[in-house]
């Protein structure tokens, strides 16, 4: 074969090669398909808490709903109860986020200088979920905890839940308790994402 021949061979053969990268480019840009992003937002939970105290000058628990003290500071003490002396409380929970949540509070490590004074103190509050009246002495504890509240829904953007309870010396407490102590180490607040079915 001359030359000229195989110098068109070779020219057609590079012309076919970029026709054919050409096609292939063109038919998998054409083929392939986009669809639009698929978009999954999740939202958030941010809880806001508040502690009060009533303020009751004569401990009778009977008072105004506006007359609460916030309790700012930690080390918030009672000293020298007598008994029939009614405390009064109350917790705030603001739900900040985007998602419905439930909420549990939680009287959380009881200490006693004498376990006896615990039945000397009754803790009385209305079910957040049933709406019945409770009543139990702080010596009804599970592991030195009680549970206040129970899964009560808190709706989401400023959602608030108010939740009032009250403690009482009782008139039973002896003589010989008189110099006992009664520590509420803390109280725990969860805030959790409302199940969805």
């Amino acid at each position: 074969m001359n030359s000229r021949i195989k110098l068109f061979i070779m020219f057609l053969m590079m012309l076919l090669t970029a026709a054919l990268t050409i096609y292939i480019t063109y038919a998998w840009f054409t083929m392939t398909e986009k669809s639009k992003p698929i978009i999954i937002a999740t939202g958030s939970l941010n809880q806001m808490s508040s502690f009060y105290v009533g303020i009751d000058p004569d401990y009778d628990g009977i008072f105004g709903e506006n007359d609460y003290q916030k309790i700012t500071k930690a080390n918030f003490s009672i000293s020298t109860a007598i008994p029939g002396q009614i405390y009064s409380f109350k917790f705030v929970v603001i739900n900040e986020g985007t998602v419905d949540g439930v909420v549990t509070i939680t009287m959380n490590d009881i200490v006693a200088s004498n376990v006896d004074i615990l039945s000397g103190f009754t803790l009385k509050y209305i079910d957040a979920n049933s709406g019945l009246s409770v009543e139990k002495t702080l010596d009804q504890n599970d592991n030195n905890k009680i549970v206040l509240v129970s899964d009560a829904p808190v709706s989401s953007n400023h959602g608030s839940f108010e939740f009032y309870f009250t403690l009482t010396a009782n008139g039973t407490i002896p003589a010989n308790l008189r110099n006992e102590s009664l520590e509420i180490t803390n109280y725990i607040i969860s805030l959790i994402q409302a199940d969805y079915e």
